[in-house]
């Protein structure tokens, strides 16, 4: 289907365990979130390949007592790591220092962290709180081995968001046919327009061409209370008169006055427990290798990373991803 100048469907699939950037050994470079508490949650080591070293998330954790106790396969390299770099949503390079193991909560399972020395400038939220607010992205080299760029955020007040308000609707509403045929036949419903949600922009792997991610939703609103809806052969189990919402999420490419769009639709509810968010946490460079993004995944039932390369010109793919956390 096309909108504007070309508009393309798809959505992400494919998994890869290898990144090659380069022949030459270089080292070891892991990655973690920085949460407000100033807990540092190591998810990601590349060493010519993508892994996670660190213990995974677990109802009963162990927590080494010192740093001295971590066991040398956690970190890069089999080295202490300290000394760490946080990389703001502004671009800032920032120094951090670790000063002994932590654990904290995740739902329904327990991460050891690192307690560092950061200080966040906002009220801390209950423990608790899930997904747990995070102050950055952080890594174990400075920034001679890995730069880190910010992702930006856009709001309704910019040019992209206010244009794909015109070129999303066809291609929505596409994807929402084929995750959903009997939607706009429904009765006792009322349909919405299309809502963006979200929208994020960075660069992509092509000099002078733009990347983004968008989240959108539309409601077909509940107009008559009742526990099922019966339409076209299609029976809709309600547990509480709840709206119905399409979400439709993905990936624009632009370039050279073209657009192309990657679209996923999920048919969930107005509470939306079975549904993933993005939070974005950075566009990053290792060993002066090929940009890719870093970014938090959340939902209802979990959190966890990826790592997400452009390099294939049809659809974005996701490199390596790890569970932060949650309730299976």
């Amino acid at each position: 289907m096309r909108c504007g100048p070309a508009l393309a469907l798809a959505w992400i699939v494919s998994l890869l365990g290898v990144v090659p950037l380069g022949g030459e050994s270089r080292p070891p470079v892991t990655f973690a979130v920085l949460r407000e508490d100033g807990t540092l949650i190591p998810f990601a080591t590349f060493d010519g390949k993508w892994k996670n070293p660190w213990p995974k998330p677990a109802v009963e954790a162990e927590v080494p007592i010192t740093l001295a106790d971590v066991p040398k396969a956690w970190w890069p390299g089999g080295r202490i790591q300290r000394e760490w770099t946080l990389w703001t949503a502004g671009g800032e390079a920032r120094r951090l220092s670790a000063a002994a193991p932590a654990w904290v909560r995740a739902q329904c399972v327990s991460n050891v962290g690192l307690r560092t020395d950061f200080k966040s400038d906002t009220v801390l939220p209950d423990p608790e709180t899930m997904p747990y607010p995070k102050a950055g992205l952080a890594t174990s080299a400075g920034t001679e081995a890995v730069q880190v760029d910010p992702i930006s955020v856009l709001d309704s007040s910019s040019p992209e968001w206010k244009q794909l308000l015109i070129d999303l609707p066809p291609v929505f509403l596409e994807a929402e046919m084929k995750t959903a045929s009997f939607l706009p036949y429904v009765t006792g419903f009322m349909k919405g327009p299309i809502v963006i949600e979200a929208l994020y922009r960075a660069s992509d792997i092509v000099p002078g061409r733009l990347i983004y991610y968008f989240e959108a939703t539309r409601r077909y609103a509940v107009t008559m209370a009742r526990a099922d809806s019966r339409t076209a052969g299609v029976t809709l189990k309600l547990t509480s008169p709840c709206d119905l919402v399409t979400f439709g999420s993905g990936w624009i490419r632009e370039g050279q006055g073209r657009y192309e769009v990657y679209i996923r639709a999920v048919i969930t509810d107005c509470q939306r427990q079975d549904v993933s968010f993005q939070h974005p946490l950075g566009v990053v460079r290792v060993h002066r290798g090929r940009p890719l993004w870093i970014v938090q995944w959340s939902s209802w039932q979990a959190e966890w990373y990826s790592v997400i390369d452009f390099a294939n010109p049809i659809e974005p793919r996701a490199l390596f991803e790890t569970w932060g956390g949650g309730c299976r």
